[in-house]
């Protein structure tokens, strides 16, 4: 909701909330990676807004490496939802939907942490 097309759904005081929340959410993907901690991708946004749930990876890229992106949307959540091995990885078992890329999304710096 901080992105220029959608800010007129919000008044000021919520955009500037917003910027808050960001930079909250940051700070605690940040400790939660130091920690160590196994994080899950996972997003609240629905109906005509799920088209923008793809611009929560730059976002997290802000301060996590493309690996931890990438893993929390595939093998941490697979394991954490008990579907390790069917979902989050491609072999022939799993369940997989694969997207062909013409980079490696582990060497692509969509933030400032690589």
């Amino acid at each position: 909701m901080i992105q220029p097309a959608s800010s007129h759904f919000l008044d000021e005081f919520s955009q500037r909330k917003n910027q808050v929340i960001l930079k909250g959410s940051l700070g605690a993907l940040e400790i939660l990676s130091d920690a160590g901690v196994t994080m899950c991708y996972g997003s609240d946004l629905l109906a005509g807004f799920r088209i923008m749930q793809n611009g929560e990876f730059p976002i997290r890229a802000q301060v996590l490496s493309a690996g931890e992106v990438l893993k929390s949307a595939t093998v941490n959540a697979a394991k954490y939802i008990g579907m390790e091995g069917k979902l989050g990885c491609v072999k022939t078992v799993s369940i997989a939907d694969l997207l062909v890329l013409n980079a490696n999304p582990l060497d692509c710096h969509l933030g400032s942490h690589s």
